[in-house]
């Protein structure tokens, strides 16, 4: 079962690492306007919300490797990245399936507490 844990670890640990530079990236582009919209909040907010399961795998995983002497810490972040992930996808789900799709349309007074302001 060990080696299944490794793989599935490393496996998550790299697919949170890409995730998390596409967020980096989609955000810096959208910044600066190559990207438009929609992509601009799809790009970024979509891999931070395939971010929040990924990260909850990659943290069991390290709770299965870890020492016994050190699995009370282990535990410790597996019960915030569940926290994380929880309200990770809340947030993103609203925005890319509420929010966005009111402003695109044109609507953006009926989500207006949700927006923020360039700058």
């Amino acid at each position: 079962m060990s080696k299944q844990v490794t793989q599935l670890g490393f496996w998550s640990a790299a697919l949170a690492a890409l995730l998390s530079i596409t967020f980096t990236v989609g955000a810096a582009l959208g910044i600066v306007g190559v990207l438009r919209a929609p992509w601009d909040i799809i790009v970024g907010e979509g891999a931070s919300l395939l971010l929040a399961p990924t990260f909850v795998v990659m943290m069991v995983c390290v709770h299965y490797l870890a020492p016994d002497q050190k699995k009370l810490w282990s535990h410790t972040g597996l019960a915030f990245a569940l926290l994380y992930a929880a309200l990770a996808s809340i947030v993103y789900v609203v925005w890319l399936f509420v929010i966005e799709p009111k402003v695109l349309s044109g609507q953006p007074e009926e989500v207006a507490p949700f927006l923020f302001e360039p700058g």
